[in-house]
């Protein structure tokens, strides 16, 4: 059933949810000003120490000197931490979070209610918004109403799935907000899928499969092999795993140790945006021709690149791939 304007009845705004994003984006600004000003002061003290240094130079000693560097390192990093956190908050002022769990879990009287978003948020010691990698956030993605758990880093946590919805939120406005019993009803998704046309790759969290969340969560393997047809999301799965292994294995793993082997330039701009949209550093991007050029330096040269848009052959037969042509050096 549609209502005037062709919205389904179930996509209807809950005005304690209206109630409740006016709350967090209140939180936000108030973070994002304290994120600012940390951001100023750290700059202000890094310059005046900067200044200090160049003013006396003569006349410090170099244990001084030492201890002044050191600082200039430790402010740096406090620095460069203070513009990350501020950059998050700002991403989360557009779509603060797009969904809502209430999870009771076994023993307990009353159910946690959680929200999930592209990044967490906590305002006065509290987690209002969890980053859609935490474990409780598994449960969006593979569980319907009912009986649900998920593993905390302490052990299985049970209990039962009482609500699930589902926002969509732009500009920090609430558009709709959706109950429902399953994470991705087709309507949503079709929304979701259409609005995403762009010449840049969109990460995919509002609409993850129970299969999909699978393997992107799946951190027992050492080895995946994604088979699917064209157009099945293989591409952003992987990525979205990247995201995920950045985020459980944050203490020993960066993105300086990941890479992504290309077929080609266009198709690693395409997919240049998702990992910075989930709030992690771009990974080194090599393509087939790199590796072939660095290999095999000084041994065989390339023809010049084609246009990956022309498939046609020198014969005028059409190439179902693109393919690298060599020519042996003399």
């Amino acid at each position: 059933m549609t209502d005037k304007n062709n919205t389904p009845k179930e996509m209807c705004i809950f005005p304690d949810e209206i109630e409740h994003l006016h709350r967090i984006c209140v939180m936000l600004d108030e973070a994002i000003k304290q994120a600012s000003d940390s951001v100023e002061r750290l700059d202000n003290e890094y310059m005046d120490t900067k200044r200090y240094m160049v003013q006396y130079g003569g006349e410090i000693d170099p244990h001084e000197m030492f201890q002044n560097e050191l600082a200039l390192k430790q402010i740096d990093n406090r620095g460069v931490f203070a513009c990350e956190v501020r950059s998050k908050l700002i991403k989360m002022q557009d779509s603060p979070y797009f969904a809502r769990m209430d999870f009771q879990r076994t023993n307990m009287k009353t159910p946690d209610t959680i929200y999930i978003g592209r990044f967490s948020f906590s305002h006065e010691d509290e987690l209002l918004i969890s980053d859609w990698r935490s474990p409780v956030a598994s449960m969006f993605y593979d569980f319907e109403v009912g009986p649900a758990g998920y593993t905390a880093p302490s052990g299985r946590i049970e209990g039962e799935l009482q609500r699930k919805r589902q926002f969509k939120i732009k500009n920090g406005k609430m558009e709709y907000a959706l109950e429902s019993s399953i994470n991705i009803q087709d309507d949503i998704l079709q929304r979701e899928l259409s609005s995403t046309s762009d010449e840049k790759m969109k990460s995919i969290i509002t609409t993850i499969q129970r299969e999909q969340n699978q393997v992107i969560r799946n951190d027992k393997s050492k080895t995946l092999l994604i088979q699917g047809v064209a157009g099945s999301g293989k591409t952003s799965i992987a990525l979205h795993r990247i995201a995920y292994l950045l985020y459980r294995f944050k203490s020993r793993l960066t993105s300086k140790n990941i890479a992504i082997l290309s077929p080609n330039k266009v198709f690693g701009d395409y997919i240049s945006s998702v990992l910075p949209e989930l709030g992690e550093e771009p990974v080194y991007e090599i393509s087939f021709k790199e590796i072939a050029a660095s290999i095999l330096h000084g041994i065989i040269q390339f023809e010049p690149d084609k246009n990956p848009l022309d498939t046609e052959d020198p014969c005028g037969q059409t190439e179902s791939v693109l393919n690298l042509h060599w020519i042996l050096s003399p």
